[in-house]
């Protein structure tokens, strides 16, 4: 993500957590690496970081803006300056109870294809899922494979 801000591969990140304070707790991470990593700001001739960051966003010298969310969030009507989120970094949004049976895993796989992709940049959109495997169908094994070739 660090890397992909710097050199602006994206315009709008949104980074989604299972809660929005485990969001904010990772974006937390990722700022304080773009504000002491020597290496970082040696390589990139500066700060990394336009400003400070906030709670739940990060803005980068060249542009590009990371928002945190929980997966519990509405997902729909974001946008930043003339941008439409055009990656989404999906950070283990399954817990116990969202593998419960199918129904419940069908539901996150629903908030995925319904509400995420199409609140999305429609060109440029990337969906990354880094999830621990919860159950034979959760979202990263199981079903996405299959919900991913419908779509």
């Amino acid at each position: 993500i660090i890397l992909a801000g710097c050199f602006g591969n994206f315009n709008y990140l949104l980074l989604l957590g299972e809660t929005y304070e485990k969001a904010c707790a990772r974006l937390a991470s990722i700022a304080h690496e773009c504000q002491t990593n020597e290496a970082l700001i040696s390589l990139f001739g500066g700060p990394i970081l336009a400003r400070r960051p906030i709670e739940n966003k990060l803005f980068f010298a060249s542009g590009a803006f990371v928002q945190a969310l929980g997966w519990e969030q509405e997902l729909q009507s974001f946008k930043y300056l003339a941008h439409r989120p055009d990656f989404a970094f999906l950070d283990d949004v399954e817990n116990k109870e969202r593998v419960r049976d199918a129904a419940a895993v069908q539901e996150s796989m629903d908030k995925l294809f319904n509400d995420l992709r199409p609140a999305m940049d429609k060109e440029r959109r990337k969906i990354v899922l880094s999830q621990t495997r919860r159950a034979e169908d959760c979202m990263v094994f199981g079903s996405i494979g299959r919900q991913w070739r419908r779509s």
